[in-house]
């Protein structure tokens, strides 16, 4: 999969409320799988498949054969791993590093999903001498698609919730009316 490929306005905006969910995976030993790339370099050590950190990014859905999405993965050389839990057959990324903050590569891996990142993760860290680069730029340029539509559905909400629509007037309620129930 190319970079040219991607293109934003193609990608769902169905995980942009995704929270990251604790999990110690040890303790859950047997109720998860790491779904392994097919082919490339590194495949000879599954151990850098491992989830190394005790969270996973959970996924609506996996479009397509999930082996094809561990293997974008390990082409991209993201610190991530496609983690299957059949019980409820669903999929999440999870971190197989650390040591630094790895919002963008989860980011990401959203992206290669086809899934716009997460609002939770569009607090992008900028580092020093940090290169504007082609993923890179698809990153930000998701992260703004994902606020906007966010903003959006504020505004809309925002409209909803006057009180005008749900009273159908704008008198001043007296006292009686603004008092607990049972008061």
């Amino acid at each position: 999969m190319h970079l040219k490929d991607l293109k934003v306005k193609n990608l769902s905006a169905a995980a942009i409320y995704a929270q990251p969910a604790y999990y110690n995976w040890d303790e859950h030993d047997g109720e998860w799988y790491v779904v392994y790339p097919v082919y490339g370099e590194g495949l000879e050590d599954e151990n850098v498949y491992e989830p190394m950190m005790n969270y996973y990014y959970p996924l609506p859905r996996v479009a397509g054969d999930p082996k094809r999405l561990a293997n974008i993965l390990h082409q991209k050389h993201l610190p991530l791993a496609l983690v299957c839990f059949p019980e409820t057959k669903s999929y999440a990324l999870a971190l197989t590093a650390g040591g630094m903050d790895l919002t963008w590569e989860i980011c990401f891996g959203y992206i290669l999903a086809g899934y716009l990142p997460p609002f939770y993760f569009c607090d992008l860290p900028q580092y020093p001498g940090m290169r504007a680069n082609g993923w890179r730029r698809l990153v930000l340029s998701a992260c703004r698609r994902t606020c906007q539509i966010i903003k959006r559905q504020a505004a809309s909400r925002l409209y909803y919730l006057k009180a005008e629509r749900f009273f159908g007037n704008t008198r001043k309620n007296t006292e009686r009316e603004v008092m607990a129930p049972g008061a």
